[in-house]
């Protein structure tokens, strides 16, 4: 990790980091990834069942960066996730709130990994109850 980006990360231990997003986003559109650090390289490999990614640069960053870049190159790599959207049009539709309340209660139930939009789907989920006056 670059000098920036650790004292960022010490300044903003919240914000996310290049490496993290690209993670994130593989991740999130169905792929398994892992990082090699070699003495003279980062390699990035990432899987989907069907693709395999080989992403090998100088830096930690650019390896994960080549790696979305790939994944997008195939088709495999959404620009915003579906769950992102879904929550923007049920934060602006006019659905009864429990029909709100039931959906985002049934994502977060059925969601194995924890990895679904979690906050989101609370926050929408308190704001329809609040909305519901429950």
């Amino acid at each position: 990790m670059t000098e920036a980006l650790m004292t960022n990360r010490i300044a903003h231990p919240e914000a996310e980091l290049p490496i993290d997003t690209a993670a994130r986003r593989l991740h999130s559109a169905g792929w398994n990834v892992g990082e090699v650090a070699a003495t003279t390289h980062w390699l990035v490999t990432a899987t989907n069942g069907e693709n395999l990614i080989r992403a090998v640069a100088d830096s930690q960053t650019a390896a994960w960066q080549l790696a979305t870049e790939q994944a997008r190159a195939v088709e495999m790599l959404r620009s915003q996730s579906a769950p992102h959207v879904v929550l923007k049009v049920l934060g602006k539709c006019d659905l009864p709130a429990n029909e709100v309340i039931a959906w985002c209660s049934a994502m977060l139930d059925n969601d194995r990994v924890g990895f679904i939009a979690r906050e989101s789907l609370q926050s929408l989920r308190h704001r329809a109850q609040a909305s519901a006056g429950r």
